[in-house]
């Protein structure tokens, strides 16, 4: 049972204007929350990792529909926050993720049973995740060290790659046959444990080393369609619940204030 697939039914519109709400509204909550601190820190922080992908995104199962033949892929993250005195603190930010597609999984050519001795031009699209995080984190401070503890919270949205088969009976035919998979798309809560360590690099620069690992459940939907000039076109809506997962290794710069 999908228990976040209610999401799916929002309007991503509404879904950027609840985000930009929270936006709009950090500086004062961070203010109210600080206020019991004496000396809050606040920072920035700008970083890429390097993401693994997990569960679904990542299987090969070409007879399971949710495999999602992912590769190994990379983020960009910027967030905003604070270190309290107390080493509560909490941040928001905004994520980008990218994996590939594993090419060498791609069965459509055989589903479709083209005719021998037709040629075979494919494009593949990429999967993409744009992520809205917030959450609080916890310190432990040493001599030389901080060692971070983070859980975020957020918004997922997920795009599906596109597949596009065209086949042509001679290089010159102007009329393909086109078998796609078009991009599909999802939204879901997404949760994110993060342990990171950092240390001084500059006056008001630190330096962080993170790993984390990132889990959401979109219903992804999609369409397939397949046509041409000379056989019947045929289109077909789909949607799959999916269990979307990866870990991150990275680093990344925080300016503090």
């Amino acid at each position: 049972m999908n228990f976040l697939g209610n999401l799916n039914r929002f309007n991503p519109r509404c879904a950027y204007f609840i985000v930009f709400l929270l936006l709009c509204n950090s500086n004062t909550s961070f203010s109210q929350i600080t206020s019991t601190y004496d000396s809050s820190q606040f920072f920035l922080e700008i970083g890429s990792n390097i993401a693994f992908p997990l569960l679904d995104l990542n299987s090969k199962d070409l007879s399971s529909k949710k495999s999602g033949y992912g590769k190994t892929g990379i983020s960009l993250n910027a967030f905003y926050g604070f270190h309290g005195k107390k080493n509560i603190g909490m941040k928001i930010g905004l994520g980008f993720n990218i994996f590939g597609y594993d090419k060498s999984s791609d069965t459509i050519f055989d589903y479709v049973n083209i005719p021998s001795g037709y040629i075979n031009e494919v494009d593949y699209g990429r999967w993409w995740f744009t992520n809205f995080y917030i959450g609080p984190n916890y310190q432990i401070k040493t001599t030389d060290l901080v060692f971070d503890f983070t859980l975020l919270t957020g918004i997922s949205f997920s795009r599906r790659p596109s597949i596009e088969h065209r086949f042509y009976k001679t290089q010159s035919d102007s009329s393909p046959a086109t078998y796609k998979v078009f991009e599909g798309e999802g939204t879901s809560l997404i949760f994110k444990p993060e342990i990171a360590v950092y240390f001084s690099v500059g006056k008001s620069t630190n330096m962080k080393i993170s790993s984390s690992y990132t889990y959401s459940n979109p219903t992804i939907r999609y369409q397939e369609r397949f046509f041409n000039y000379y056989w019947t076109t045929s289109k077909t809506d789909k949607e799959i619940n999916m269990k979307l997962s990866w870990v991150e290794f990275g680093i990344a710069l925080m300016f503090n204030k």
